[in-house]
């Protein structure tokens, strides 16, 4: 379901790694941040733990939970951007305020940056975050943003191999999708012309060897490209994908139509020019 697209999509902002273990040995401040962070997403833990039983127990009570699990969302969303906020001088604070950037006003997200101190606007996440604050993201109507990229041959991605065809830009998560929400795919692709029509699948990852995986996995007629960056990804910045899959659909002359998380079909549809 549509929601449960969402609630993974935006789970993802409250992952952390154990490389947050050394920084915070090292900065006293980071070491503060990580333990409030992770002190959120046991709350977070506990009551998605909590529905699970209790819908086991009530399966009648659906509609409920999901309620109950949207006003947990939107506190879990609230509690980490104040916590961001509060940590922006951090490391991690700075970084996970990048990944709520979407939720944050950007006149909002510009007083953070220049409270911090120089070392930190000059970091790497307080660079990228300055970068989207500067630049105007990518809207409907607007002609399809081309950047260096790479495909899983190995070679630079031929942005020309697309003139004349309407594209579906998929930023990664085609395993959230699930096999249905993949079969949904095959068979919109299905219904088009491949010389009217290109599926484009965009990985957020570090290798040309993880790129092959991820076509490896997912073996779809699709060009799967990537340009190995982190958050100073056009992707990220320009076009402001965060939550994966989000989708970009565009005509034939490359004006974007929709845009949407998950692949929403409902939206999609009436756009395909079949």
């Amino acid at each position: 379901p549509d929601g449960e697209m969402k609630r993974l999509c935006l789970l993802s902002i409250c992952l952390f790694g154990f490389y947050w273990m050394l920084l915070a040995q090292e900065h006293p401040a980071e070491a503060e941040y990580r333990q409030q962070d992770s002190l959120l997403q046991e709350w977070w833990n506990r009551r998605q733990e909590e529905s699970y039983r209790y819908l086991e127990q009530h399966p009648d009570q659906l509609d409920s939970i999901r309620e109950r699990t949207d006003e947990d969302l939107r506190e879990l969303l609230r509690q980490t951007i104040a916590l961001a906020t509060r940590y922006a001088s951090t490391s991690g604070g700075m970084e996970r305020l990048f990944a709520v950037r979407q939720y944050v006003p950007k006149d909002t997200l510009t007083r953070i940056l220049l409270s911090v101190n120089p070392e930190m606007q000059a970091s790497f996440h307080g660079k990228t975050l300055k970068a989207y604050v500067e630049t105007r993201q990518i809207q409907p109507g607007d002609t399809l943003f081309r950047f260096p990229c790479t495909q899983t041959d190995g070679k630079a991605f031929d942005w020309g191999i697309t003139q004349d065809k309407q594209i579906l830009l998929i930023y990664g998560g085609l395993g959230c999708m699930g096999e249905e929400g993949r079969r949904e795919l095959k068979r919109l692709q299905s219904q088009i012309s491949e010389k009217d029509f290109l599926l484009l699948i965009y990985y957020p990852c570090r290798s040309l060897e993880e790129l092959k995986q991820w076509k490896e996995r997912y073996p779809f007629n699709a060009v799967f490209i990537s340009d190995f960056k982190e958050n100073d990804s056009p992707m990220k910045i320009k076009y402001d994908a965060q939550a994966t899959p989000t989708c970009f659909l565009t005509d034939r002359k490359h004006r974007l139509q929709v845009r949407c998380t998950g692949l929403d079909t409902q939206q999609l549809n009436p756009h395909i020019l079949r």
